[in-house]
């Protein structure tokens, strides 16, 4: 047992000198009556000695107890001592712009966060450095065993972690640095790991770097990020810069202090190499760890004995003033429970016309203090962008005790479910609009309309209900999937325009989705549904992933040396969550399922033979692969591997075999074969032709060997005749590439981009445009082997339509359309994906029949209910708020009466301005037919159906 703040318990004291005073007060009494007469006798009579006694030792125990919670009980708070063995280790990151460079997968950057994860991983009793450089060093991480603390802050370091005037490649200034952060224990063993993949041009500092870890005894170990074999540039101040890895002052600096450098692999057998040579040159030691457990706070138990002794002692009728004191802290109480966040709240309605981003900050600020406000919520509804998250806060917010902001929030959601075609929830919603608010004329105009209509049956009361997100597909594997179940028989649903169906994927006009897809990748496609009167009733967005097939890759296993670490990885493709397992293997040799999704072969094989390994590899969907691979261990030198890097037709090709093995290292047989040719040093070049796989057999180390190349074919950029955007709208595109040999880089070779918007590298087309007008465009890609292909690309830029425009005439195959064709959901943004459309979109789909990009897509969905975080989409929908959002007014919790005035509703002096506008809509609509509810309401709702509604209607 400890406390927190010791001192408070000389308050203590005070109890012991309470019975003195008491005493004291009893004598000046007893005193009086002497004199004068008491009255004592008729002021206690009636009550029992126990009754005047028990609040005063009430009360002194519940000082006592309160005087014990403000010391800071606490309990437990004890140290533990360990002792770990192993290395003091500073990991030196370049973080240069070079080490965006992709010809490690993804980009040579990524690839050293996942080999100082491989470290760690591979050392866990380890203590760890992280020093990231640039032109300068920054110690992100002194030695530290939290390896935990290590991994977030490796996160940070990339080039943006330095300015740009502080790039460069000081490899030899952040080994200096990595030196004094190891000074201190020369005991320890100390290492420094450099994962770089440059020189450094100040080859004084290297020479000093490297001369200043001798003295210490500090070995430096380097680690070359990057793939010699590749030639690859990156794209600088506007210009291509060749980024080849370079290890001459990794070299230098390993050789002065007795480490290694090695040139990165795919694999961690490049840190296994590392560690073992640190543990048979570098020394170990020990130290202690001190763990200090934090106590635990019980200052609870003596506040809640407090708090019952207080009660007791004010319960008790041994006078008025207990009584009187009750009130007193009942009313404090209740004054302290008063509504804190109103301010804010008002504070961010202000805000919401102006810098709407900064309403919704305020907004989730007081959500995070108190997430059953209901006037937040309300308000954060309003200004949420996508509809997911609108309804998730409309509901919380109807949910709520304040009767007017619920009613609001229903009568927002009825209007929603009316522009979706959702008659019965619209009912629903305004139903309990009317019980919330019953004197309040619109709401109960509104259900009495809609209700007479549904009475009537001239709605249909909900449109069919058809899935988001479709269930997964796969390459080759039979796919059906009924759209609309339970599907009115004369309902029809088609494609809008043209559709971008996965190939190989037919849809009935029954809404049976069927076929064999043949591409893999995500696809969303708009659909038309019709009633039986061939009005359309929604236009939602659907999406598909086709998965690929399940193939093993990776299984040409190269062969091994008896007696050497021998590491190969599986990689399963097109599937997810893949469960490995290996039948019998050779000594030495062991298989592990990775974190990864990967299964490594590694191990020292022990005996020379040919093996026969079979390996099952099933996904989580219940696909199975399975096959035999063929390891063979020599006790000669072997090649690295037999299955050569990928090679692209008609392109020029070089690789450099490797040889695993000890002794003088012989020479390969040279043979030809599809255009490639194998040299005696073991390159592998030429301009490959014809099959789609080269087998070269050679002779090497006196046995035969088949080595065997890979042939893509040229690359092709898989892109729409047409790309439609909208100015000022954040768009993104891909441009997908098929075939070739990644990676793969892409450029604007012809045409100008509007301003706001670029192309990036990885063919992401991304920005808001700025100016409208039509843009032809060429893209250029090349692969790996330099393989061009250049596909031509319209991309038209359009103004954003007004609510009010006419809509774009039908294009072919939307003959039934109803006039003036698209829905009532200019008022909302488009959620299907919460996205524009894929790059798999056709031009059709684009252009013209998309009014903006507030296409209704969840027309048959559920109208909420879950929370925002529940969403699948990883892409926000680009574009504005719903345009009648300004029109509903803005509640807050002092708003008793009908006056609107903002969250806050201090201005009383106001009329409510949605009564005020719904009145006038109402008269609007009624017109000529203020005798007939259900043509005007008819009129209504094929009015919102073209999309072509009066903007200051309250619906």
């Amino acid at each position: 047992m400890s406390w927190a703040y010791p001192s408070l318990l000389w308050l203590l004291l005070a109890v012991a000198a309470l019975p003195l005073w008491w005493i004291l007060q009893r004598r000046l009494l007893l005193m009086r009556s002497r004199r004068l007469g008491s009255m004592e006798a008729h002021r206690y009579r009636g009550y029992s000695r126990w009754r005047q006694v028990l609040p005063t030792v009430a009360l002194l125990g519940a000082w006592v107890a309160l005087v014990l919670a403000l010391a800071g009980p606490r309990h437990g708070g004890d140290s533990d001592d360990q002792t770990a063995e192993g290395y003091s280790i500073v990991v030196v990151v370049d973080c240069s712009y070079s080490m965006y460079s992709q010809d490690l997968y993804p980009s040579r950057m990524r690839h050293a966060h996942f080999k100082v994860h491989d470290l760690l991983r591979l050392q866990p009793n380890a203590e760890v450095g992280l020093l990231p450089f640039a032109g300068i060093a920054a110690l992100r991480s002194p030695l530290t065993t939290d390896h935990t603390g290590v991994r977030l802050l490796l996160e940070d370091c990339t080039p943006e972690l330095f300015r740009r005037e502080d790039q460069g490649t000081a490899i030899g200034n952040a080994v200096q640095r990595a030196v004094v952060a190891l000074q201190g224990d020369e005991e320890r063993g100390r290492v420094i790991l450099v994962l770089s993949d440059g020189d450094d041009p100040d080859h004084a500092a290297v020479q000093e770097a490297a001369a200043r870890a001798r003295d210490e005894g500090i070995t430096v170990y380097g680690l070359v990020i990057g793939d010699p074999d590749q030639h690859v540039t990156l794209t600088i101040n506007g210009r291509e810069e060749p980024m080849p890895p370079a290890r001459a002052t990794l070299d230098t600096l390993s050789e002065a202090t007795g480490g290694l450098t090695l040139i990165t692999t795919s694999d961690d057998s490049d840190l296994r190499t590392m560690v073992a040579h640190m543990q048979e040159h570098v020394q170990a030691h020990s130290w202690r760890i001190e763990q200090q457990v934090v106590a635990s706070e019980r200052y609870q138990w003596p506040l809640a004995a407090a708090l019952l002794l207080f009660a007791i002692a004010l319960l008790v009728p041994s006078a008025r003033r207990a009584m009187a004191t009750l009130v007193i802290m009942v009313m404090v109480v209740s004054t302290g429970a008063a509504d804190e966040f109103a301010g804010q709240v008002a504070q961010a309605v202000e805000h919401s016309e102006e810098d709407p981003d900064r309403a919704r900050a305020q907004l989730d600020a007081v959500l995070l203090h108190s997430p059953d406000h209901p006037a937040a919520h309300y308000n954060r509804g309003l200004l949420s962008e996508d509809r997911q998250r609108r309804v998730y806060h409309l509901r919380r917010a109807a949910a709520g005790s304040h009767a007017r902001i619920a009613a609001a929030a229903h009568h927002y959601l009825a209007r929603m479910a009316l522009d979706e075609g959702r008659y019965s929830a619209a009912h629903r919603h305004l139903q309990q609009a009317v019980e919330g608010q019953p004197d309040n004329e619109t709401y109960r105009q509104a259900l009495a309309a809609l209700a007479q209509q549904l009475n009537d049956s001239q709605l249909v009361s909900d449109p069919p209900a058809l899935p988001r997100q479709l269930p997964p597909a796969r390459i080759g594997s039979s796919y059906s999937q009924q759209l609309l179940q339970a599907f009115p028989a004369a309902t029809r649903i088609r494609l809008w325009g043209d559709g971008s169906l996965p190939e190989g994927l037919a849809m009935t006009a029954e809404g049976h989705l069927s076929g064999e897809p043949e591409f893999s990748g995500m696809y969303r496609f708009r659909v038309v549904v019709s009633d039986q009167d061939g009005e359309i009733v929604g236009r939602p967005w659907l999406g598909i992933q086709v998965l690929p097939r399940l193939e093993m890759r990776d299984a040409a296993l190269a062969p091994a040396v008896v007696g050497e670490m021998y590491h190969h990885r599986l990689t399963l493709r097109g599937g997810v969550r893949p469960q490995w397992s290996a039948g019998d293997l050779p000594q030495g040799i062991q298989g592990h399922a990775e974190n990864d999704g990967s299964f490594l072969l590694s191990g020292i094989p022990r005996q020379p033979g040919a093996y026969s390994l079979r390996i099952t590899v099933r996904d989580a969907d219940g696909a199975q692969v399975q096959e035999t691979l063929h390891l063979q261990v020599e006790r000669d030198p072997v090649p690295d591997r037999v299955l050569l890097p990928a090679a692209t037709r008609s392109a020029r090709y070089q690789h450099q075999l490797q040889v695993r093995g000890s002794g003088t290292t012989p020479q390969w047989q040279e043979v030809q074969e599809g255009g490639l040719s194998l040299q005696q040093d073991g390159v592998v070049q030429g301009i490959p032709e014809g099959e789609p796989m080269i087998t070269l057999v050679s002779t090497f180390a006196d046995r035969e060997w088949q080595l065997r190349v890979p042939v893509n074919a040229r690359p092709a950029l898989i892109l729409p005749e047409r790309l439609t955007g909208i100015v000022g709208r954040p768009e993104r595109w891909e441009m997908p590439v098929r075939d070739g040999t990644p990676p793969y880089r892409l450029s604007l070779e012809q045409g100008d981009l509007p301003e706001g918007m670029q192309l990036r590298e990885d063919g992401v087309l991304l920005g808001a445009p700025q100016e409208e007008g039509d843009y032809p465009l060429t893209i250029l890609v090349v692969d790996r082997w330099q393989a061009l292909a250049r596909s031509h690309v319209l991309l038209h830029v359009r103004q954003r339509s007004a609510a009010h425009e006419e809509e774009p005439p039908p294009q072919d195959g939307d003959e039934d359309r109803d006039e003036g064709g698209d829905d009532a959901s200019d008022a909302m943004a488009d959620d299907a994906g919460d996205g524009e459309p894929d790059q798999d979109q056709t031009a059709q789909d684009m252009d013209g029949q998309q009014e903006d990009s507030d296409d209704r897509s969840d027309n048959f969905a559920d109208d909420g209910g879950s929370s925002p975080d529940e969403q699948s989409p990883d892409q926000d929908e680009p574009g504005t708020d719903d345009p009648h959002a300004d029109q509903e007014p803005d509640l807050g919790e002092h708003m008793e009466d009908e006056e609107e005035g903002g969250v806050s509703g201090d201005d009383t002096a106001t009329p409510d301005r949605s009564q005020q506008e719904a009145r006038r809509w109402l008269d609007d609509i009624l017109g000529d037919h203020q005798e007939d509810l259900d043509e005007s309401l008819r009129d209504f709702m094929r009015h919102s159906g073209e999309g072509s509604g009066d903007s200051s209607q309250p619906w």
